[in-house]
């Protein structure tokens, strides 16, 4: 037997606040919640921040309701608080097991709806709308069995993500030996002297497709921000990115600097915090010098520096250029780049087979849950 309801009938939006004077207390932030693999990453303690949060329970559900496009969800394992960025929803056991209001929540239709959102810069779900969205539920016990059957998707998903961490992990030895260890040996230079600075600008809007330079690498703006945001409706002066060439943003928060290198379209063009540069042919292999800015300790220890009171670190070109840097041979920065592809060649294979496995469960959600 199913039942026609509406989102608000089979859940509550939790609104028990907590003061920052308990230590003890967990506190879930927006970023310490995975975008779309529903778990937590880590937690802070209520008494390390000063605003007011959102107290949880064990098995209420914790969505981020700012930019609900990036799909962030869990199943609370224990009580605690959360940012008031974070919906918390309890589900009303009448009509619904927590779990499957889980699923619900990570289903394509719940994202559409919730992605009807107030603001543009930094859109946030509206209660009052997702309240409305329409739901069919079956018996609780049918729900247990549903879940329990996206649970196995969900469980071989998450071994995969340890292995994929585990093979991250070890690859960033390897790359800390490689590049830091003592035996490597080279003659000190100016990254100015590796580099060249690339400051062709476009002339008119949308003449290259628009790049999204992350942490998690380089893309389409128009698959990173899934819901049809752009960060800007006029790109004309934006930076263009060859294919091979190097960008990354010049400001950061926590002193972690992202370096990507365009390979997914012949040019593509960024915002001008974003500088643009190639390494020189010959000189520098462009592999090796991504994994010195990514992971050595020269540029950590560099970038570091550039830091001089406040909470954004700036590192323009032209401070870049000034890094000085060991740089071996030629044959030797093959040599790493070629193994360390290897390891990559590695982690994207099991990434593949992880997101098929994303794919089917998404499958079967639309299935079981329609």
């Amino acid at each position: 037997m199913y039942s026609s309801l509406l989102f608000g009938e089979i859940c509550t939006l939790v609104k028990d606040k907590v003061r920052v004077d308990d230590p003890a207390m967990k506190c879930i932030e927006l970023e310490h919640i995975e975008s779309n693999a529903h778990k937590v990453t880590g937690f802070t303690s209520t008494n390390e921040t000063k605003s007011q949060k959102t107290k949880f329970e064990k098995d209420d559900v914790l969505f981020g309701k700012c930019r609900p496009y990036l799909r962030k969800s869990w199943l609370a394992t224990f009580d605690a608080a959360c940012s008031t960025e974070i919906w918390a929803l309890r589900a009303n056991p009448r009509w619904i097991a927590p779990e499957f209001l889980h699923f619900i929540i990570q289903s394509e239709r719940f994202s559409q709806h919730a992605n009807i959102t107030s603001g543009t810069k930094m859109p946030r779900a509206d209660w009052k709308h997702v309240k409305e969205f329409p739901v069919t539920v079956p018996s609780l016990e049918e729900q247990r069995r549903i879940a329990g059957i996206l649970s196995t998707w969900e469980k071989a998903i998450n071994a995969y993500d340890r292995l994929i961490a585990l093979k991250e992990k070890q690859r960033a030895g390897i790359i800390s030996m490689l590049i830091d260890g003592d035996a490597v040996t080279g003659e000190i230079r100016s990254f100015g002297d590796l580099v060249m600075q690339h400051k062709e600008k476009t002339t008119e809007n949308n003449q290259y497709p628009v790049l999204t330079s992350s942490r998690n690498g380089i893309m389409l703006q128009s698959d990173y921000y899934s819901n049809g945001n752009v960060a800007s409706k006029d790109n004309t002066g934006y930076n263009v990115v060859p294919r091979g060439f190097f960008t990354y943003r010049h400001m950061s928060d926590d002193l972690v600097f992202k370096f990507n290198i365009n390979n997914i379209c012949d040019k593509g063009i960024v915002s001008t915090l974003y500088p643009v540069f190639s390494a020189k042919e010959g000189v520098v292999n462009s592999h090796w010098l991504k994994l010195i800015l990514n992971h050595g300790q020269d540029f950590m220890r560099y970038s570091a520096a550039q830091k001089q009171g406040g909470s954004r670190t700036y590192l323009y070109f032209k401070s870049l250029s000034k890094l000085k840097i060991r740089v071996p041979g030629i044959s030797y920065q093959n040599r790493v780049s070629d193994l360390i592809s290897v390891w990559d060649g590695e982690i994207k294979a099991l990434e593949k087979k992880r997101d098929l496995l994303k794919k089917q469960k998404q499958g079967l959600m639309q299935q079981l849950l329609a």
